[in-house]
């Protein structure tokens, strides 16, 4: 397994390349990459077809991880790529943010609803790869735990990686379209 991390440069995407190192590749601001832009998303949906596992992880406030998946979706599927994409997604998204002022959760959605839209897809065969839309609660990572809302414990990146190796290894015709996971709260 030859797995492409984007956004891998810290907390969870850096513990996911550490895992898979050395068959695995970090894209991501500290390396250079910033998928804020058009021709970078374009770069590394292009270098993606060196790996048979992409992990759009990086998340940057707007609608670029969006972008991201939709840009990996149409080079994966012109090039006939066989593979397997992860996209990180949310918890968050099953409720109601009370915060007018927060666009966290509407912009995870959108990338949910495009996920599902791939998904569909490749379990109808029109697709020869595969996805899944990982949608942890709060992660286990240092800026997780500076936030006021952390309450003792997180997914932590190390379980991440684990989770990827372990549907990466199911039989080839399972599709799973997401997986909600969620950590027990308070553990001392």
């Amino acid at each position: 397994m030859k797995i492409l991390v984007i956004g891998g440069g810290q907390g969870t995407g850096k513990d996911v390349v550490e895992y898979f190192a050395p068959d695995s590749r970090n894209v991501s601001l500290s390396t250079g990459y910033n998928i804020k832009d058009e021709k970078v998303r374009r770069t590394i949906a292009n270098i993606s077809l060196e790996y048979n596992v992409v992990l759009n992880h990086a998340y940057c406030g707007d609608m670029s991880q969006y972008m991201m998946l939709k840009e990996l979706y149409k080079v994966w599927k012109n090039a006939k790529h066989i593979g397997y994409i992860f996209h990180t997604g949310t918890y968050s998204t099953y409720s109601i943010n009370w915060n007018p002022e927060s666009n966290y959760t509407d912009m995870k959605k959108a990338s949910d609803e495009l996920s599902k839209k791939i998904s569909k897809q490749c379990e109808n065969n029109i697709l020869p790869f595969k996805i899944t839309n990982l949608r942890p609660g709060m992660l286990d990572t240092k800026k997780s735990r500076l936030k006021p809302h952390w309450e003792g414990n997180g997914f932590k990146g190390i379980d991440f990686a684990k989770l990827i190796e372990y549907l990466y290894n199911l039989p080839w015709d399972i599709c799973i379209p997401e997986i909600v996971v969620q950590t027990k709260h308070d553990i001392k």
